[in-house]
C-alpha cells in the first residue's frame, strides 16, 4: 500500500492585455483555491515457479484517488486602467477516480537455456467522474463541466525465442492491444482501437 494526501493554497494570476488604437484593453483574472488530492493504492503480487523451467509472476493494484481544486475566481475587465466589469465567482469541483490494473507473466525455459516461451497479459480500467461547479455568491449554478471518462485496455504477447546458431537468436511472436474509451456523460464521445501483429527478430552476438 502507498497513499498520498496534499492541501495546497493556490493563488494563479492570468493577465490579458490589448492594445488598440492608443487604447489598452485588459481582462484579469484572479484564482484563490485550495488544491484538495488524496490517493490511496493498494497493490497484491505473487511469484511461483513450479520448477527451475517454469514462472509464473502476477501483479495487480487499485487506486481510488481525488484531485480537486475549490476556491473563489475573480474576473475584472479593465479599459485604460479603469475597471469596467468585475465578477466574482464560487468554484466547487467533485472528482472521483477509481483505476484498476492487473498483469499475468509466464516464461518457459527449454533444455537449451537460449530456447524459451513468453506469454503475458496485462489489463487496466479507468473509471471517474469529474465535475465543475460554478455560482455566484447567491449560490445559484451559472455554468456546470461535466465528464465520466471510462476506458478498458488489454494487451497480450506471445514470444517464441530459439537460437539459428550459437550467434544468432531469433524471437517469433505475436502482439495484441485492444482499447476502449468512452464519455459516459456524453454519447457521442466512443473511441475503440485494435492492433494485432505478428513479428519476428534476429539478434546476433
Amino acid at each position: 500500500y502507498n497513499g498520498a494526501y496534499s492541501y495546497f493554497d493556490i493563488e494563479a494570476v492570468d493577465h490579458k492585455k490589448l492594445l488598440v488604437q492608443n487604447n489598452l484593453s485588459e481582462i484579469l483574472n484572479i484564482q484563490h483555491l485550495q488544491q484538495k488530492n488524496w490517493s490511496h493504492k493498494f497493490h497484491f503480487g505473487l511469484d511461483y515457479f513450479s520448477n527451475k523451467s517454469n514462472q509464473l509472476n502476477f501483479y495487480c493494484f487499485i487506486n481510488p484517488y481525488s484531485n480537486e481544486q475549490d476556491g473563489i475566481v475573480t474576473i475584472k475587465e479593465l479599459f485604460d486602467d479603469a475597471s469596467v466589469n468585475s465578477f466574482h465567482y464560487n468554484k466547487d469541483e467533485k472528482d472521483k477516480n477509481r483505476s484498476f490494473y492487473a498483469s499475468l507473466f509466464y516464461k518457459h525455459l527449454f533444455s537449451n537455456p537460449k530456447k524459451e516461451l513468453i506469454f503475458d497479459i496485462n489489463y487496466y480500467n479507468l473509471k471517474a467522474q469529474n465535475s465543475t461547479f460554478f455560482s455566484d455568491y447567491n449560490t445559484s449554478v451559472l455554468q456546470i463541466s461535466n465528464s465520466e471518462p471510462y476506458q478498458n485496455s488489454l494487451n497480450s504477447r506471445l514470444n517464441f525465442s530459439f537460437p539459428l546458431n550459437k550467434n544468432i537468436i531469433l524471437d517469433t511472436g505475436l502482439k495484441q492491444s485492444l482499447t476502449f474509451l468512452r464519455d459516459n456523460a456524453n454519447s457521442s464521445f466512443n473511441y475503440n482501437q485494435m492492433v494485432s501483429a505478428a513479428y519476428a527478430l534476429a539478434t546476433y552476438t
